[in-house]
């Protein structure tokens, strides 16, 4: 009896049940596995081959037309995809698109450079505006970035903006938050186009905001733009501002652009697509109200554009 005593005592003392848990063991299995490997979790993150790999697959993916139904029905790949990014993935990735880029080797490289900022803005803004400030991405990645980020914070993104250093990324940054600012508050949008200086794309920015501005304000926009010294912008702008208000009044806005407009070709353009824009909503009035204009290369035009109006959608003739 005894000695069965001792056997037994000696068995539960040989016998220590583990202290960690499953979990516990599961990870120092991974990281045993890992240290055989010669790699840590980051060290593979960091992997520049990881990247290539990552890239070739974004690369190689359908577009959006051509996605499975059941794609379609979720998000795309590509945002299934990069929504498991970590902020040092679209880093590499990034690099190394910019890196096949260089060499010219395909055409898209450039739209899915976008594609991924845009996406690592949407997830995590700060890491990504560090990244641009960083590095020496392009304007229009720049622009993507504030605009991006204007949807979620647009006073953090114009302190960004305004922390790159002059020039064109600098611009595009100020012109990116406009975008995005325009509609709620356009008569900021037009600082920030003004701030960033005179390019194509403040131009377009201006255009843009005095037309949001002259819907609703139509004295204020049409004063301010009326305003302008320099007579070609002066032109669009007040050619915006009259595209804004012809839903309202047509005949109104096509009087205002032939008064205060210079520009014959620009009058001519903006009062067809006035035209345009009545005959969709009603062919009836767009027609008796062109059989008013004098004859002339305008009236001509106008025709030939109601004309094509009604062929496309099928609209019958008054």
């Amino acid at each position: 009896m005894f000695t069965a005593i001792v056997v037994a005592g000696i068995a539960v003392a040989l016998w220590k049940p583990s202290s960690r848990s499953p979990i516990e063991k599961k990870s120092t299995a991974r990281t045993t596995q890992v240290h055989a490997e010669g790699q840590s979790p980051r060290d593979r993150r960091l992997d520049p081959a990881r990247y290539q790999r990552l890239a070739a697959r974004l690369l190689g993916m359908p577009g959006e037309s051509t996605m499975t139904e059941a794609a379609r029905d979720g998000e795309s790949s590509f945002h299934r995809m990069v929504d498991s990014f970590s902020s040092d993935d679209f880093a590499g990735v990034l690099a190394e698109l910019a890196s096949l880029e260089g060499q010219g080797k395909d055409p898209a490289i450039a739209e899915l450079r976008l594609k991924l900022l845009q996406a690592w803005t949407e997830k995590d803004p700060s890491a990504a505006a560090s990244f641009a400030l960083g590095g020496t991405i392009p304007a229009d990645a720049c622009r993507v970035i504030a605009e991006t980020w204007a949807k979620h914070d647009s006073t953090a993104s114009l302190i960004w903006a305004r922390q790159l250093p002059e020039g064109g990324r600098r611009q595009a940054a100020l012109i990116g938050t406009g975008n995005h600012l325009a509609s709620d508050n356009p008569k900021q949008a037009i600082e920030l186009a003004q701030e960033a200086g005179a390019s194509p794309a403040a131009e377009e920015l201006l255009g843009q905001a005095t037309g949001i501005w002259a819907a609703k304000d139509p004295q204020a926009a049409l004063s301010w733009a009326s305003g302008m010294k320099d007579p070609s912008l002066k032109d669009k702008l007040i050619t915006a501002a009259a595209m804004s208000l012809s839903d309202q009044d047509p005949t109104a806005a096509a009087g205002l652009v032939i008064d205060a407009v210079n520009s014959d070709s620009l009058t001519e353009n903006a009062v067809v697509g006035i035209v345009q824009r009545l005959a969709f909503k009603d062919m009836a009035q767009a027609h008796e109200w062109v059989a008013e204009f004098p004859e002339g290369r305008m009236r001509e035009r106008a025709e030939m554009e109601l004309a094509r109006i009604t062929e496309r959608t099928g609209a019958k003739r008054p």
